[in-house]
């Protein structure tokens, strides 16, 4: 039944087009941060205060958000490539080859391990970092983590830190979401293509 292999084909492409877009998002902002911040990667970085007004910041480890970048950008890339074959394949019966059915399932879910650790490493290192700001001792006011935002970062530029890192983090799990359904829709693709099925693929309908 031909209906079917369109409507896998489609959604197939529209979660690789999420996951294009994700990947640039999460690239960008982590990105633009690393720079705001002087090439030191702030995620899970510790907060030491000295007074109310005074605090000095000890970055993490650069790889962390280098992880990040890198992960986000070949998953863009991989989602790009494959969802132009896939539009391609859509328009043209002889380039849809059926092994690329199964040679995706891997693929994808290599970049459904790789994206959720990444994820975790993003919303991990935003909580510990917005944990040692809000670890402030004033009982009067309890202070939200995109307030810091507001304070003197003294030779950093740390006037959107939680706004980039927040977006980057619901763009990562966006990313995830997305992988871990492609590989859904590529087992679905695979069965639906077996001579047995009572569903083939337009390229095997009579």
């Amino acid at each position: 039944m031909a209906l079917l292999y369109y409507v896998l084909s489609f959604l197939e492409v529209a979660l690789l087009i999420m996951s294009v877009s994700s990947g640039i998002v999460v690239s960008v902002l982590v990105r633009r941060q690393l720079e705001a911040f002087a090439g030191e990667c702030v995620l899970a970085g510790q907060v030491i205060w000295y007074s109310h007004t005074h605090f000095e910041l000890s970055p993490s480890d650069v790889p962390r958000c280098t992880y990040i970048i890198a992960v986000q950008a070949v998953a863009a890339a991989v989602a790009f490539t494959y969802g132009l074959y896939r539009v391609i394949a859509m328009c043209s019966e002889r380039l849809d080859f059926p092994v690329m059915r199964v040679i995706c399932i891997p693929v994808y879910s290599i970049m459904t391990v790789l994206t959720l650790a990444e994820a975790a490493i993003l919303s991990h290192g935003l909580n510990e970092i917005c944990g040692g700001f809000q670890g402030l001792n004033v009982v009067t006011t309890n202070y939200e983590c995109a307030t810091f935002q507001l304070v003197d970062w003294h030779i950093y530029d740390g006037g959107g830190f939680y706004d980039d890192y927040s977006k980057a983090e619901i763009s990562g799990w966006i990313s995830f979401v997305a992988w871990v359904s492609l590989v859904a829709i590529g087992v679905l693709h695979c069965l639906s293509d077996r001579p047995d099925n009572a569903f083939p693929s337009p390229n095997n309908a009579k």
